[in-house]
């Protein structure tokens, strides 16, 4: 997501951002990133601020439904609520506000209330993924071809096989070890 977006001079925060904004009491201001311009056949320029990757908790159902009618008839008490963001917004399929994310491998999708309740919780968790530096992803994939042709080189064509399956393992073990410890992705 991007956390602010809006026509030249004048971008909106995300609806997650003026969330977590009205509930710091300390004042700690949104990460901030670089800002991306698209074109936008209503408005001459269209500006992006902060481009945000999601971190995401889970995958569709991981945080707390209420239904709505059981607010309004009262099913709960005024205390569950204190102290807590109360995001309201569709989750049934039919309503279309539904997305394909990586935090579910089975199709499911995650109704759009939901995506802006990770974006919120990441920021109240003050988690942020960083995109590995355009020079590092460079040196890691010549690293990992070169490898790769220097096993092909020596070894038997058993070996060459699997050798190249090592690191391709490798590199996958890596990635995910710096997404899940170092916040890198």
């Amino acid at each position: 997501v991007h956390l602010r977006e809006g026509p030249a001079g004048e971008r909106w925060p995300h609806a997650a951002v003026a969330l977590w904004e009205l509930g710091q009491a300390d004042g700690t201001p949104p990460p901030r990133s670089r800002i991306t311009a698209v074109d936008n056949p209503v408005h001459e320029r269209w500006e992006r601020d902060d481009e945000f990757p999601i971190a995401f908790a889970g995958g569709p159902g991981r945080f707390i439904r209420i239904p709505y009618i059981a607010v309004l008839r009262g099913d709960l008490p005024e205390s569950y609520f204190r102290d807590k963001f109360v995001l309201v917004g569709a989750t049934a399929p039919g309503l279309g506000d539904l997305y394909a994310t990586p935090a579910e491998s089975d199709g499911r999708l995650m109704p759009g209330v939901e995506v802006t309740a990770n974006v919120l919780q990441q920021l109240q968790e003050h988690t942020q993924l960083r995109t590995a530096p355009k020079p590092v992803l460079i040196v890691i994939a010549l690293v990992l071809v070169l490898a790769a042709m220097a096993f092909n080189a020596v070894l038997a064509p058993r070996w060459r096989l699997i050798a190249t399956i090592a690191l391709a393992g490798l590199a996958l073990a890596a990635a995910a070890f710096a997404l899940r410890w170092l916040g890198v992705w």
